[in-house]
């Protein structure tokens, strides 16, 4: 494959991949400037926004406005079914969260994704 169309197509994982980069080297840089994670998440999407954009207007120009929507549609349709099927196996209105505090350091970090599995609480009891 020739080396431009090569670029041409992956274009779009280029550029977030660039911005990624450049957010982490500026948050080695600056460590615990809140703003370079605002900056850095904002950047980031908008660009998978445009990305997005253009994936769409390029299907339709090739496969007709219909086809893109019926697309997006089970796309959408997929994403709902996963997020129901998990909330009902795992059984959780939440079956996916994001750490926000620093209470686990050392085991989790603030950001990261953990699964969540609901179930019934087995503590004792006290009475005042």
């Amino acid at each position: 494959m020739d080396i431009k169309k090569w670029l041409e197509k992956n274009s779009g994982l280029l550029i977030i991949l660039g911005t990624l980069l450049i957010y982490i080297i500026t948050k080695t840089l600056l460590p615990g400037q809140g703003w370079v994670d605002l900056v850095g998440g904002a950047i980031i999407f908008f660009e998978i926004i445009a990305l997005v954009g253009m994936e769409v207007t390029e299907g339709a120009k090739k496969h007709g406005w219909k086809n893109e929507i019926i697309d997006t549609l089970m796309a959408i349709a997929i994403a709902l079914f996963l997020w129901f099927g998990a909330q009902f196996l795992l059984n959780t209105n939440t079956p996916i969260s994001s750490v926000v505090s620093c209470s686990m350091l050392n085991e989790l970090q603030r950001g990261d994704f953990v699964i969540v599995q609901g179930g019934e609480i087995k503590a004792p009891e006290i009475e005042l």
